[in-house]
């Protein structure tokens, strides 16, 4: 009878965490680090040989017409003179003729400016306390809100070239401050408009000068984003959203593990002290009685 191969023991499960965190750090963690490394500095190059030349060379076609303009000569009485001496307007000049075609051309829709106006109506803090609504201190009552102001969606509104759109903003208006992530600089609630005028770092891989023509606009802060006003708030909802979504349905599923004790302790718990004041009101009442 041959002898039953030895029975296979599973590692601790202290040593599988450790053997997998130091695979992550020590194999894997450093591979994507230098896949990450080498398709940025690929990404840069074609940015610096092939995206940056081009992106100029467009950008300079205004200011190249209105050289060769300069250039040319023209006889007048049988003198050869600049065509900008006889030229006027709207190209006096090289540098006005090349605001001019650059008018023409509508690159100059890329210094078109998106203004940020902020609303009045998104308290300092919304508390969901009925009894806490302080409007002097900037802290409302989320139900004081709903009952005084009704429901507002729209705080603020984006302005461009004299044409405003409303900022969605239910999420920045009423969400619990005790629940909302997010905090300002100066400690203030973190709202739509600190979003709205955060500043824009990407150079769209060299194409942000066309980028701007093609949407009209400068791209200076996150505000200026096409239809920011529609989806801004929403990307500052969702993620707490989501988040106290999930721990909700976390905690219905898992309520059979910790809701018992939390129940048992806190039935405990007021029990304890319902004796406790009893024996407290009887020894009073026993000694008023004695005396």
């Amino acid at each position: 009878m041959s002898a039953s191969p030895p029975p296979f023991n599973l590692p601790p499960p202290f040593n599988v965490v450790q053997t997998g965190y130091e695979l992550i750090r020590d194999d894997l963690y450093p591979a994507l680090e230098t896949g990450v490394d080498t398709a940025r500095d690929a990404l840069q190059t074609v940015e610096d040989t092939a995206i940056e030349p081009t992106v100029d060379m467009i950008l300079g076609v205004p200011s190249k017409i209105a050289s060769l303009i300069g250039d040319f000569g023209i006889e007048v009485a049988g003198y050869e003179v600049d065509a900008y001496d006889v030229l006027s307007g709207d190209f006096d000049d090289e540098e006005t003729t090349t605001e001019t075609i650059e008018g023409f051309l509508g690159f100059d829709r890329r210094h078109n400016e998106v203004d940020i106006v902020e609303g009045g109506n998104i308290p300092e803090q919304v508390t969901l306390n009925p009894f806490a609504n302080d409007p002097a201190f900037k802290q409302r009552s989320l139900w004081n809100m709903l009952g005084e102001d009704g429901v507002q969606l729209t705080s603020g509104y984006t302005e461009l070239n004299g044409n405003e759109s409303a900022i969605f903003a239910p999420f920045s208006t009423y969400f619990p401050t005790s629940m909302w992530p997010y905090t300002a600089p100066d400690g203030g609630r973190y709202t739509v408009h600190n979003l709205a005028n955060e500043p824009i770092e990407s150079d769209f891989l060299g194409t942000k000068p066309i980028v701007e023509i093609l949407m009209g606009r400068k791209l200076d802060k996150v505000g200026a984003l096409p239809a920011f006003s529609v989806w801004g708030d929403i990307a500052l909802g969702a993620p707490p959203v989501a988040g106290w979504l999930a721990l909700g349905v976390l905690g219905f599923f898992t309520a059979e593990f910790w809701l018992p004790p939390i129940l048992l302790a806190t039935g405990q718990t007021v029990a304890y002290t319902g004796i406790g004041t009893g024996e407290i009101f009887f020894e009073v009442a026993k000694s008023l009685k004695t005396n």
